[in-house]
């Protein structure tokens, strides 16, 4: 499979996961807000939260979606897929005493071990587009250099 397609592909399905989860906690902030209460977070964290997650999910979406900004969110995106998958794993191990609810929208109708698998494949995607991005990074200049080109001035008679 093509270096570049892989990355495509699983920007585009990242952009769809982050997009769709910021919109559906900022659609509806009042039912989000009570699904925080309800998390084992210290007094005053869900009011952080409350923003700072679907912001920094939009956050990512920018990010991926630009070529130039891409690299740095598959790295937001796989920090955040690991915070929520290491978060659904101990809940799992009923780390906080008791499981609270899940999160809104489609994956709300998940149970907490297809959520766990659901971000697990996530992560790996995230894992997988950062790495196959980074390679594409380092091979671009030697594939400028074999191809005679250097420094973006290509072409402008000035070599």
């Amino acid at each position: 499979m093509n270096k570049k397609l892989a990355i495509e592909g699983i920007t585009a399905l990242l952009i769809l996961l982050f997009l769709y989860t910021a919109l559906s906690k900022l659609l509806n902030l009042h039912a989000f807000r009570g699904q925080l209460m309800l998390q084992p977070f210290p007094a005053g964290w869900d009011t952080l939260l409350l923003w700072a997650l679907p912001l920094t999910e939009l956050l990512v979406c920018v990010l991926l979606f630009f070529q130039r900004t891409r690299l740095q969110g598959l790295y937001l995106a796989t920090l955040l897929m690991l915070v929520f998958t290491l978060y659904v794993a101990l809940v799992l191990t009923r780390a906080f005493g008791y499981i609270p609810c899940s999160c809104g929208g489609v994956l709300e109708r998940m149970d907490w071990e297809t959520h766990l698998v659901f971000n697990i494949v996530f992560l790996a995607l995230a894992i997988t587009a950062t790495i196959l991005h980074k390679r594409s990074e380092r091979q671009e200049p030697a594939v400028r250099a074999a191809a005679g080109l250097s420094n973006g001035k290509e072409g402008s008679g000035k070599e």
